[in-house]
């Protein structure tokens, strides 16, 4: 600190300190918005955290459930199926592909009983299944997967909610599906209809499967008029 002509210590502390509250005092008004600016920016912040604390919370309480039940299914198989998809989400799907290969999950849906591939809850659970992982169970087991999907039209002949959820099924897995897997399903469906010929839920599947059989063999994704009308012999030939 440097002193004035004949200027004693204690009037040069006098004048520094007047000269920084008339600094403060010209500075304040350029202050206030920085500080109010910076508790704003520290609410947004802290509300962040808060939020990725909860979430993180939810995460974990959704993966320690879809855990347990996805480990009870594979001991019990259709008990555990609902509960197991309703843990679903994301977290969810990855504990099924961690903990359910493809091979073990086709076993436990073979080990289904007639009565449970009959239960409405039990076919919604499973269209719900193969919509999440549908494309890799049919890429490693395309006839199974297909077969599975016949065998649920079997179970319930009549019952259009029943073929609505299955056809959920096939519609899911169809990218992983050669052609000859699509006819060969649409002529399962015939023989269904066969054996149930005054069934109206029957001759609407073998209409649906048979639609979007031969869309996949047109260049558009659409049956033709012929199309249309080899569905129609078909249908008569096995309903008189």
């Amino acid at each position: 600190m440097k002193f004035g002509a004949g200027e004693t210590p204690d009037r040069a502390i006098s004048r520094l300190c007047s000269n920084t509250f008339r600094t403060m005092h010209e500075s304040f008004p350029l202050l206030v918005p920085l500080v109010v600016l910076f508790f704003f920016f520290a609410a947004i912040v802290a509300a962040i955290v808060l939020a990725e604390r909860k979430s993180g919370r939810k995460k974990r309480q959704h993966a320690d459930a879809f855990r347990a039940a996805a480990e009870k299914l594979l001991q019990e198989p259709s008990a555990a199926l609902a509960r197991m998809l309703d843990a679903g989400t994301s977290v969810g799907t990855a504990w099924l592909n961690l903990l359910v290969t493809e091979t073990q999950l086709f076993k436990k849906l073979k080990s289904l009983s007639e009565q449970q591939l009959r239960d409405q809850q039990t076919i919604n659970a499973l269209a719900e299944l193969f919509s999440r992982l549908g494309w890799r169970l049919a890429r490693s087991n395309p006839d199974e997967a297909v077969a599975f999907v016949a065998k649920l039209f079997y179970m319930n002949p009549n019952d259009w909610t029943s073929h609505e959820s299955a056809l959920r099924i096939l519609y899911s897995i169809q990218d992983s599906l050669p052609t000859d897997l699509s006819e060969w399903l649409y002529k399962s469906c015939l023989s269904l209809l066969e054996s149930n010929p005054g069934g109206a839920p029957c001759k609407r599947l073998v209409l649906e499967i048979g639609r979007w059989h031969y869309g996949r063999l047109r260049e558009h994704g659409t049956p033709t008029v012929y199309d249309e009308q080899a569905m129609q012999n078909d249908i008569l030939v096995r309903t008189k």
